[in-house]
């Protein structure tokens, strides 16, 4: 935590209130992480104007979605859905993966079977439905992001571009870092997600095969033992893919050159 959680907990209020005072709809990408968490408890002056939007990609796991939908008893909350569902993407543009040879990547297709980049992927399944919601309202609009520079994920000039200029995109943690968070959390008494304890991070897409942390990999050991089978045997197929291709691409670089024998 650093020494002016004050002053940043100031200045996100300060910026949330200015949002307000100039839109008269604001959404919130919501997920029920503690980050999605936070900015939803500073904006609890505003409740009654301020609409949650979350998407359900089917993946987060029974008792995460039970947890998120639960706001809609005190909240506006829109849930949506990607096109179609997950696995039926993944059968056509691969599983996604962390580490992938671009001989297996759509477009290329040198090699079978396909995989894609998790990006994608989130693209697809979690950023577009969001997008679509937003593009389709009738006039100026804001959008609350929990995304954090510490995250090293988006940046403010990266969302905002991607989305009409009609939404105005608002990241009022931006310099937050984790322990700012979680020390706000424990100081508010906010209530956290069910596998907050094993799983501090947002808990979404659980059943994903490019899970990044082990914090998941325990959740889904403890509570869904079958995606937890399905995640390794899935994750491992990839990393193998990508693991074959480099060792083929060392022996190539490896074995002396015409020149180099002469």
């Amino acid at each position: 935590m650093t020494a002016a959680l004050p002053d940043l907990v100031a200045a996100s209020r300060a910026a949330i209130a200015d949002l307000f005072a100039r839109h008269d709809r604001v959404f919130l990408a919501f997920s029920g992480g503690k980050d999605s968490m936070t900015i939803l408890h500073l904006c609890e002056p505003y409740r009654d104007r301020l609409t949650l939007v979350w998407v359900n990609t089917g993946l987060s796991g029974d008792r995460m979605t039970a947890f998120v939908r639960s706001f809609g008893d005190r909240f506006d909350l829109i849930e949506l859905a990607p096109e179609r569902p997950v696995e039926e993407q993944w059968r056509e543009h691969g599983i996604p993966a962390v580490v992938l040879p671009l001989d297996h990547i759509e477009g290329v297709d040198f090699r079978s079977p396909r995989l894609q980049p998790w990006l994608s992927c989130c693209g697809a399944n979690r950023v577009r439905p969001l997008h679509a919601l937003l593009e389709a309202q009738a006039g100026p609009c804001a959008v609350l992001n929990g995304q954090r520079q510490q995250d090293q994920g988006g940046t403010p000039a990266g969302l905002s571009g991607v989305l009409p200029a009609t939404v105005e995109v608002s990241l009022p943690i931006w310099d937050w870092t984790d322990a700012d968070v979680l020390a706000f959390v424990e100081q508010e008494g906010i209530p956290m997600h069910p596998h907050f304890a094993v799983s501090p991070s947002s808990p979404e897409c659980l059943r994903c095969p490019a899970i990044g942390s082990r914090e998941k990999m325990n959740l889904l050991d403890r509570h869904y033992p079958a995606d937890a089978v399905f995640v390794r045997q899935a994750g491992r197929y990839a990393l193998g893919l990508a693991a074959a291709r480099a060792m083929e691409l060392d022996a190539i670089l490896a074995e002396p050159t015409t020149q180099s024998r002469a």
